[in-house]
């Protein structure tokens, strides 16, 4: 995963913002995946537009952390969600 990624929603993951939490629902496993306040923050930037490397300054600079830390962070996040199909 390059930081020059552009991540994409998978369009069959239905989900909705609860108390600032997004559940995702997948449909093929009917699984549920409960992210947190910053992974929903990142889940939204997720729309083929926003390069990982932008994600990760945005959130280095508003959780006020290194932005290597905060690329590393993204990346590995990254890698998850796409293991799981949750992205492309």
């Amino acid at each position: 995963m390059e930081k020059t990624f552009s991540p994409v929603q998978n369009p069959d993951i239905a989900w909705r913002e609860i108390d600032g939490e997004a559940v995702l629902v997948i449909s093929e496993s009917s699984d549920i995946k409960v992210l947190n306040r910053i992974g929903t923050q990142f889940w939204k930037q997720c729309d083929g537009h926003n390069e990982a490397a932008l994600i990760a300054q945005e959130i280095a600079l508003q959780y006020d952390v290194q932005i290597e830390e905060a690329i590393t962070d993204v990346l590995g996040f990254l890698a998850e969600l796409r293991s799981k199909g949750l992205i492309s």
